[in-house]
């Protein structure tokens, strides 16, 4: 039996990191944050959940991938032992966000974490559809031809339920929550920088995807969006709109812009009862996945020379997303 507990998304306002003490003012901030949650939640329910914004711990400050190594940080290191002190003081799972530089690899990744409640890092979750041609950080599936062994969707199995990860443009491609889910996730992290105007009106596709990947997968979304302001974060600012919803896509929370904190309780036992005993609308056990053959296409042409390239430019992202969109559409369109 999983208690029913609070889980928390922390809007966090973050500095772009364009030296390297700003992140340490952004861990801090965190560890704020996570602990205003915690004292000022726990008289309702007990706080075992904590997600913070994509990146919140750097944010995206420059437009190639030299420039961002500069900023990046190693993980393990001393920002996540930071953080994995707030997670055991409190005794709480934390999630954060970070440029990520690896000494086996040239580029940066846009990477998430969750730490546990006795301080470890359990799980590391690296962006596989950066946002092209804006992020310069490098896709894991790049990488597969050199060696990258790492597996592309973890799941960590929890006392807390199984936890999934996926970062911002991830949540535009239904395979990454599907794969989730089918490695067991129950629960789907999704954590953003959306910029203006792509979270809320006219467009919203920050809700509408939320909601639909919940739905589609039987699994609770913790979805954390951006605080930062144009000010902290230029050129982006964010429109805020964290939200937690269901596995029916019902919103429990959600934010307004800004920084701020929502949370909602989460019914690890019920979400297992349905999709254990529901026959209707029970996609994962209807899937008919030898019916659909579309992933042989392989549209995105991937770039294993990255695996020695230091740098990587907006506009070598432009010439690779030409090249892949001529190869798809001009089949098509001839």
């Amino acid at each position: 039996m999983v208690e029913k507990y609070l889980a928390v998304c922390l809007q966090q306002e973050s500095k772009n990191t364009t030296t390297r003490d700003i992140i340490e003012e952004n861990v801090r901030h965190t560890c704020d944050l996570v602990a205003y949650a915690v004292e000022g939640f726990e008289h309702y329910l007990p706080v075992k959940l904590l997600v913070t914004p994509e990146l919140n711990l750097t944010n995206l400050p420059f437009h190639t991938a030299k420039e961002n190594s500069a900023v990046a940080i190693q993980i393990p290191g001393p920002e996540t032992d930071a953080i994995g002190e707030s997670a055991r003081k409190y005794r709480c799972y934390v999630v954060v966000g970070a440029l990520e530089k690896d000494q086996q690899w040239p580029l940066v990744f846009n990477s998430l974490l969750l730490i546990d409640p006795k301080g470890s890092l359990i799980l590391k979750y690296r962006k596989v559809n950066p946002w092209i041609p804006v992020e310069t950080t490098c896709s894991p599936h790049d990488l597969l031809p050199a060696g990258y062994d790492e597996q592309l969707f973890p799941v960590a199995k929890t006392p807390i339920g199984n936890i999934g990860c996926y970062i911002c443009y991830d949540g535009l491609f239904p395979e990454v929550t599907r794969q989730l889910a089918l490695n067991g996730a129950e629960i789907l992290i999704r954590v953003s920088f959306y910029p203006d105007p792509y979270g809320t009106q006219p467009t919203d596709w920050w809700s509408i995807v939320n909601r639909v990947r919940s739905i589609e997968n039987i699994a609770y979304g913790i979805c954390c969006q951006s605080g930062s302001k144009l000010d902290t974060a230029p050129p982006y600012s964010s429109p805020g709109h964290s939200m937690i919803v269901d596995w029916e896509g019902r919103t429990l929370a959600e934010a307004g812009r800004g920084e701020c904190i929502i949370a909602a309780a989460l019914d690890i036992d019920m979400l297992r009862h349905v999709r254990l005993n529901s026959r209707l609308h029970n996609m994962l056990a209807h899937l008919r996945s030898s019916a659909y053959d579309y992933w042989k296409m392989q549209p995105y042409i991937s770039h294993p020379e990255y695996a020695k390239k230091s740098d990587l430019t907006v506009q070598e992202l432009d010439d690779a997303i030409k090249e892949s969109r001529d190869k798809f559409y001009k089949k098509r369109y001839k």
